[in-house]
């Protein structure tokens, strides 16, 4: 149900942004949905259900995994990549087994939107210096 209510309010979102990106605003998210990595980072929970015998398996997985086809449809103009070591990673969710930070980190670096211009920025660095090249990178993106 989780998925599903996620998959919702993505549809939505997206459909909303689109809509006000078509009549000249600029849209501004801090998360964008993908579809390279299932089950991970705003992509599509419900992939594994795509092989299953059951129609209806298969069919709430389809219908899940739509928004996530068409952010692939209709990429952003500008991503920026908020990049950070595993160890700052852990730093800041020191909960989270290292390792699992590592491929975090590692994944997060190798989600790829070709048709979006790309900003990748060291948030690492201290607050307001992240903030400056944020704010810099979406002037020049406009």
């Amino acid at each position: 149900l989780w998925a599903l209510a996620l998959s919702y309010e993505k549809r939505r979102k997206l459909s909303r942004a689109l809509q006000a990106r078509n009549r000249g605003l600029v849209v501004i998210c801090d998360r964008y949905p993908q579809n390279q990595v299932m089950g991970f980072n705003d992509g599509p929970l419900l992939s594994h259900w795509l092989n299953q015998r059951s129609w209806f398996l298969r069919a709430v997985a389809r219908w899940e995994g739509a928004p996530y086809r068409w952010a692939e449809e209709f990429p952003p103009d500008l991503v920026i990549k908020l990049n950070i070591s595993p160890g700052v990673a852990c730093r800041r969710k020191p909960e989270m087994e290292p390792a699992e930070s590592r491929r975090r980190v590692e994944t997060i670096r190798g989600l790829a939107f070709p048709m979006s211009a790309i900003v990748e920025i060291d948030a690492g660095a201290p607050l307001e210096e992240v903030l400056l090249k944020v704010k810099r990178a979406i002037w020049a993106g406009i």
